[in-house]
């Protein structure tokens, strides 16, 4: 597979869902670390149409994740916030950041969920919006949908479920807000942070739906300086709309002024249907080669001929100092949860901006700003590749404690020691992401705690979509271990 290097969130616009007549909303989180995490910082929509009366009192629980196809919330509470008043939310500007009233401990690789609830007793009168992000896609969007068996992608370096956004009205089940990516910033015990800090999508000074055109002598880009290792990289993407014409796009890198590396699109997106067209985005490659050096300064740049009209948007980087203007604190969002090496800018066909304008201000000079754009370091891929997944379905006989395995792949444990918590014949799922390459894989699941009288049942093992066991597996005290190749 590849590694993936630019700000990868691709999002049309914000999308609130609303805390009123009891409705709760569900933030799905695969944490890629071990430890305990201490407090959540998420987006509220506090303003007129977003919110009413005294905005109500708000409160998180993290919950365990019900290990179904669906991978719903439990129920199941591992810790929770103290009520919050949408007062002191906008003390932050409706960016509060909200503390645990303990650490709460997490595995990585496994999925959680932080549901928030408004605990108003009049909440159809007194109720506060939490913002996520939109891409677009997905049917039926705005008039809640019943549960997917699986997003559109919204980001290409997400594992499946990761920042979903889930609903739910009293007496109904949840269900999917499709192709929403949610936007917080989880801190752990230790002082780092994980999450999603793309907190807005930008309009441009003229306003409107469309974001900066290219088209002749218009064009868009991306300064960015490398912190990362010095890489080799054979793709990129830019998310963009295709608004008329069928000329495709040209990518150019350039450093200190000089061209490093150009290309023209593979192919070419097909054209947006909406007037509001940030929700039509694609994904343009490009495929491009380059060594991009640690510590140098480069400029991505967007061109195509006049007779075709491309539009780009922005996402809003909450890390950047002023990008929360006139809210306290003035960056609410660790730069942990961003692409914080650059900055977008564009060419109206008189030299390029050092920033962005956005919300009809000028001059353009906004570095909060970030194309969606990512390099790929696998030849002719694009950066469109997604980490490899792995999944188990897995069930334990009755009583005598909850099951307990680890999984390998490769030889290597792939995190920490795994329970089955589902019971009554019920099955859970495990799932499990990373950039394992292509070729077979050696995949183990050993049974760590077999007694006499319990077993566990590996029900299925699926890689990359596709099913490797033709009958369930039981594991016992005899038979510890499952052994079995996947991928190609």
């Amino acid at each position: 597979m590849t590694d993936l290097y630019g700000n990868t969130v691709v999002a049309g616009a914000l999308a609130n869902t609303a805390l009123w007549s009891g409705q709760q909303v569900d933030h799905t989180v695969i944490f890629p670390k071990s430890g305990t995490i201490t407090a959540a910082l998420l987006k509220w929509a506090g303003s007129p149409g977003y919110s009413a009366g005294t905005g109500g009192t708000v409160q998180y629980f993290l919950e365990t994740d019900d290990g179904s196809p669906q991978h719903l919330p439990s129920g199941t509470i591992i810790g929770q916030s103290a009520v919050q008043s949408a007062q002191f939310a906008e003390q932050y500007g409706a960016i509060p950041n909200v503390a645990f009233t303990s650490p709460i401990q997490v595995q990585a690789g496994q999925e959680y969920h932080l549901v928030i609830v408004n605990n108003d007793p009049n909440s159809d009168a007194n109720y506060v919006s939490i913002d996520d992000l939109w891409d677009g896609g997905g049917s039926n969007v705005f008039s809640w949908p019943p549960m997917s068996p699986a997003d559109q992608p919204r980001d290409p370096a997400l594992s499946p479920n990761q920042f979903n956004v889930l609903f739910k009205d009293p007496g109904s089940a949840w269900g999917l807000r499709e192709n929403y990516t949610a936007i917080g910033d989880f801190t752990y015990g230790d002082g780092s942070h994980f999450g999603n800090g793309y907190m807005e999508v930008s309009s441009t000074a003229a306003g409107g739906g469309l974001g900066h055109k290219v088209s002749g002598s218009q064009q868009v880009g991306e300064v960015f300086t490398v912190s990362a290792p010095t890489m080799t990289v054979n793709g990129l993407n830019v998310a963009v709309v295709r608004v008329s014409g069928s000329s495709p796009l040209t990518a150019t890198l350039l450093s200190n002024g000089q061209v490093v590396a150009t290309a023209t699109e593979s192919g070419i997106v097909s054209q947006g249907s909406n007037s509001w067209e940030g929700y039509n985005q694609q994904a343009a490659s490009f495929n491009l080669s380059a060594t991009l050096q640690q510590g140098q300064t480069y400029q991505l740049q967007l061109s195509a001929s006049s007779d075709t009209v491309y539009s780009v948007h922005g996402l809003r980087d909450g890390s950047v100092p002023g990008a929360v203007s006139g809210r306290a604190p003035a960056v609410p969002f660790s730069p942990q949860t961003t692409f914080s090496d650059g900055y977008a800018n564009y060419n109206t066909g008189s030299g390029w901006t050092d920033g962005w304008d956005t919300w009809g201000a000028n001059p353009p000079t906004d570095k909060s700003q970030d194309l969606s754009f990512w390099f790929g370091s696998t030849p002719g891929d694009g950066g469109t590749v997604p980490p490899d997944q792995l999944s188990l379905i897995m069930s334990q006989s009755q009583g005598h404690g909850n099951a307990k395995f680890i999984v390998k792949l490769d030889g290597a444990q792939l995190g920490a020691e795994r329970t089955i918590t589902a019971t009554n014949g019920k099955t859970q799922a495990f799932d499990f992401s990373g950039m394992w390459g292509s070729g077979a894989h050696a995949v183990e699941v050993d049974f760590d705690n077999p007694t006499k009288n319990k077993s566990m049942t590996v029900q299925q093992v699926t890689f990359d979509k596709t099913q490797y066991l033709s009958s369930p597996d039981v594991l016992t005290q005899q038979s510890p271990m499952l052994a079995i190749s996947v991928g190609q």
